[in-house]
């Protein structure tokens, strides 16, 4: 099966439940929806995402790619063709921030949805990675 669009690998380590439900292979697992961000020890990269599964495959969704010196990249939900190359710029960053020689100096924390949404606002903002 073709991976949803905008996805990735996940990033998190985190095991993939077994068995699962006819609803859950379909509409996948919400209960099993994740945010997560990565830091590298010196703060200059900040990756934020949600991984969840989708049709039994669990998928990475890149919300955020911040770099220090560099514009925010966040994905864009608008049905237009801006917003799509603008989520194609994210995808393309996102390979570059998650290649396994850098994957492997990257800090990987679980979040809470609202810290995640507060982590994810400041650094639209501007504000620099903690």
């Amino acid at each position: 099966m073709k991976a949803p669009a905008y996805s990735a690998a996940p990033l998190s380590g985190e095991p993939e439940k077994k068995k699962l439900s006819f609803r859950e292979l379909l509409l996948g697992q919400k209960k099993n929806e994740r945010c997560f961000s990565a830091e590298d020890p010196g703060h200059s990269v900040c990756l934020l995402w949600m991984e969840s599964s989708h049709f039994g495959s669990r998928y990475a969704y890149p919300v955020l790619v911040w770099e220090r010196g560099a514009e925010a990249l966040r994905y864009d939900s608008a049905p237009t063709a801006e917003a799509g190359e603008n989520n194609r710029r994210l995808m393309e960053r996102w390979a570059v921030c998650t290649a396994p020689e850098r994957l492997a100096a990257l800090e990987i924390r679980p979040m809470e949805l609202q810290d995640f949404r507060a982590k994810l606002r400041a650094l639209q903002n501007g504000e620099q990675a903690e």
